[in-house]
């Protein structure tokens, strides 16, 4: 594959006269701090404010070490062709596993993705799932930053759920305990390499289609450029400038659902990176949350929820569960499941993407 594997202190810097989104940069020790800390509290409505408006901001202050992550990544990457394809995820729907660059469709056109990824199920390596699948030596030789990783990610998550629980007028708890670390769920970290586009290929394609992310709440680490968020109002696709030190967070379709659009899952797609990075291959570490399995995604009892919404149906099996969610999400990206125009459009349903259809 082309592109230059750069070290953490040989990434070219990022370009300054280019624009970028202005994300919030929010505290973790401010979000944390009890109810009526006078700086917790107003940092505690900041967040709120960018989760309704956006639906990302910057967090520091993180309560998680992913500077191991990065050599794990190298590692799993290093392996052969032969030996990842050993842990394919499949095209059934399961999330867990290494998918190849190209196995994804990222428009109606049929065009693939230049990504490959392994995603690690939270659930085994906290020994949750009683069945787990044979992992690589990448992971079973280093449970311990896997673990320490993990749970300090989904601290994070529980400090954002605690935050929009407090501000949607429920208990404290609420979103969290539809969020346990101990329940079977979609929850991942994942390692992610995406390559140089290839000649004649303008950098601005997009590497991953226009989308919003399944779950509830994402974490992600970057060192390169090439993130893009679909600003709100003008509909401008702007660069996130990564900040060191920090992590963006991300809301997805989970939580937007259950709060009938009072929380926003913004449009996000991955470009070539920007000016002297373009050369660079592109790598990120990513934990997303999502609810437990068996989790339906219905209107919560929120009274910032509308009536309407809530009227919408009694019946919770007319709402999908978590588990239910993301399988459908995944198996209508995979190249292998790809039917045309029709069957692409019709697996956008009720999501965030560019091109979706009414769910």
């Amino acid at each position: 594959m082309p592109g230059i594997l750069t070290t953490k202190d040989g990434i070219p810097p990022f370009p300054t006269d280019i624009p970028t989104i202005p994300l919030l940069l929010i505290s973790y020790d401010l979000l944390t701090r009890p109810i009526g800390d006078p700086a917790g509290d107003e940092e505690k409505k900041r967040m709120f404010q960018a989760c309704h408006e956006l639906g990302f901001f910057y967090l520091k202050d993180l309560p998680v070490d992913s500077e191991g992550m990065w050599d794990l990544a190298d590692e799993f990457f290093g392996y052969s062709q032969e030996e990842k394809d050993k842990y394919d995820m499949g095209a059934t729907g399961n999330y867990f596993g290494y998918k190849k660059s190209g196995a994804f469709v990222i428009d109606k056109k049929g065009t693939v993705d230049r990504t490959e990824f392994l995603n690690i199920s939270k659930d085994q390596v906290l020994g949750v799932d009683t069945n787990p699948a044979p992992q690589p030596r990448v992971v079973t030789e280093n449970l311990d930053v896997l673990k320490s990783f993990m749970t300090g990610c989904h601290n994070v998550v529980e400090a954002v759920l605690t935050t929009l629980s407090i501000h949607l007028g429920l208990d404290p708890e609420f979103l969290g305990n539809l969020h346990r670390i101990d329940r079977l769920g979609g929850d991942q970290a994942r390692f992610t390499r995406a390559y140089p586009p290839p000649e004649g290929v303008s950098p601005m394609d997009p590497n991953t289609m226009a989308h919003t992310d399944y779950g509830s709440v994402t974490v992600l680490f970057n060192r390169l450029g090439g993130l893009q968020v679909l600003t709100p109002g003008n509909k401008e696709w702007l660069f996130v400038k990564p900040l060191p030190g920090t992590a963006v967070i991300n809301l997805g379709d989970a939580l937007v659902k259950m709060t009938g659009s009072v929380l926003r899952s913004n449009q996000h797609r991955v470009v070539t990176p920007p000016a002297a990075q373009a050369e660079c291959i592109r790598q990120s570490i990513v934990y997303f949350s999502r609810p437990d399995n068996d989790v339906r995604l219905a209107p919560i009892p929120s009274p910032l929820v509308t009536q309407e919404m809530k009227d919408a149906s009694q019946n919770p099996e007319d709402y999908p569960t978590s588990g239910e969610w993301i399988s459908n999400r995944v198996k209508s990206r995979l190249q292998v499941n790809y039917k045309g125009e029709e069957s692409y459009t019709k697996g956008l349903k009720g999501t965030g993407s560019s091109e979706e259809v009414d769910w």
